[in-house]
């Protein structure tokens, strides 16, 4: 009797082992963006991954008042395949928006313990080098190794034209070479 009640609650307990995931795994090389700063705590793991997965976002408008009226705070955790053996990384931004990779800017930061499996912070980025409307790619990169990446697009008011244009007295007196 005492052998069956046993086997039925290891069959009962698998499942449940079986289901419990770290966040550190479901997310693992990625950056995950948010607008605003998570909480510290959840109730569980899986509290965890589904609040990453509702606050994520793809799009990012700038601050509209304060210090950092016109740049924009992002607030990001980036989750690691492996344990991280090194204590200082490097936090690069790349303009995707055509395709092609252009590199924007590079800042180091250090993670808090050796070992760590994800890591979160924030940083503002701005003019000159991000422009409105621009796909990011951000990568965090250890001894040259990418370890993260996430993608946001930075939203925004672009330069406005009005289509006219203004020459100068000394301009408009100069011929055509061409012709």
């Amino acid at each position: 009797m005492k052998v069956r009640v046993v086997a039925v609650a290891l069959l009962l307990l698998v499942p449940a082992l079986a289901q419990a995931r770290k966040p550190e795994d479901v997310y693992a090389g990625k950056i995950m963006i948010f607008k605003n700063r998570l909480p510290e705590r959840w109730r569980s793991a899986e509290d965890f991954i589904s609040s990453i997965r509702r606050s994520s976002i793809s799009s990012l408008w700038p601050e509209k008042a304060g210090e950092d009226k016109g740049r924009w705070r992002i607030e990001y955790i980036a989750f690691f395949a492996r344990p991280l053996d090194d204590i200082e990384v490097a936090v690069r931004f790349y303009d995707v928006t055509g395709g092609a990779k252009r590199f924007l800017a590079e800042s180091q930061t250090f993670i808090q313990h050796r070992g760590d499996r994800m890591f979160g912070s924030n940083v503002i980025i701005g003019s000159p080098e991000f422009e409105p409307n621009k796909k990011i790619l951000m990568t965090m990169e250890n001894r040259g190794r990418i370890i993260a990446t996430g993608t946001i697009i930075i939203r925004g008011e672009g330069p406005k034209y009005t289509g006219r244009v203004e020459f100068t007295d000394e301009e408009a007196r100069v011929k055509d070479p061409g012709r």
